[in-house]
């Protein structure tokens, strides 16, 4: 039985096992369980240990639930956002763990759905929403102010300030004159707000849509949370690894991790570089071509 969704590939898969050390009857956490990916590989890297996995989007619970009667009585999953984990196993008598792996971002089971609202490469409904949300991205583009908008193309999409304010004001105009309810609708209004040419590599909208998702799934919350709770997890001398993929999550992570050294609560290898895709991973997965992986280990 395949397990794992044949469109996703988990990425720095032996880089990740590598950096967990997986340990005779080890217990560790894949916060973002996915299509499952991290989660097979750790459990069959060693017959022996045991998995908690989490994972807030609900349309994984079928993959997530496949692997109860294959790895019986040592995998768990939980429909959970990520800075629950702390909470959710102290309250199962989980005080220690020997490893903890983020993957943060969207899969590509979320990307390639049009249905969820991610791509602008797909028509469908402005959704963007990784789990249970209190908005969605409907809500941030029809609702929020143009200093707002403005404000998170910066801040969340590493936009010049001069295209933020273009794509907020095309944004207004627009939903003065029709809702925005589709990714098209979006990414033809930032792609005139910025003299997009079609045969550019990479689109316009790519970050003005990163931003929004950003906000609609409140990830950068959740990721500083996230590292707080695994870090009461961790047992001396275990890893906490996170896999990112876009800067201003990188920025967090780093500042975060800086903080944990810089209160003894933490060691790096390595001088804490991230460790990045081979050429020959990102050849077959071009999706991970601009991931890192930072490792810190529990003092």
């Amino acid at each position: 039985m395949n397990i794992q969704s044949n469109l996703h590939k988990p990425v720095l898969l032996n880089e990740v096992i590598s950096a967990l050390s997986i340990c005779d009857n080890g217990i560790y956490i894949d916060c973002t369980f996915g299509a499952g990916g991290h989660s097979k590989a750790i459990l069959n890297h060693n017959s022996s240990v045991c998995l908690y996995a989490f994972d807030r989007d609900e349309s994984v619970c079928d993959i997530a639930s496949s692997f109860d009667s294959i790895y019986k009585g040592r995998y768990k999953f939980y429909n959970n956002k990520f800075s629950d984990i702390y909470n959710v196993l102290r309250d199962e008598g989980v005080n220690s763990v020997d490893g903890v792996l983020f993957d943060i971002g969207f899969s590509s089971m979320q990307i390639d759905n049009p249905e969820r609202g991610f791509s602008f490469m797909k028509d469908g409904p402005l959704l963007m929403t990784m789990g249970k949300n209190d908005i969605t991205a409907y809500d941030v583009v029809n609702y929020w102010s143009k200093n707002s908008l403005k404000e998170i193309f910066v801040l969340y999409g590493d936009e010049s300030p001069r295209n933020a304010e273009k794509i907020a004001e095309m944004i207004i105009n627009e939903r003065k004159k029709k809702k925005i309810s589709t990714t098209f609708h979006l990414s033809e209004i930032i792609s005139t707000a910025l003299n997009f040419k079609k045969n550019k590599k990479i689109h316009k909208a790519t970050l003005s849509f990163q931003a929004i998702r950003t906000v609609v799934n409140n990830e950068l919350y959740e990721l500083e949370h996230g590292i707080t709770s695994a870090m009461q997890l961790l047992r001396i001398g275990a890893p906490l690894i996170i896999i990112s993929f876009q800067g201003i999550e990188d920025i967090i992570i780093k500042k975060k991790f800086r903080e944990l050294k810089k209160n003894e609560e933490c060691y790096f290898e390595n001088k804490g570089k991230p460790i990045f895709p081979s050429e020959d991973e990102i050849f077959l997965n071009p999706r991970a071509r601009s991931a890192k992986l930072r490792c810190i280990y529990k003092k």
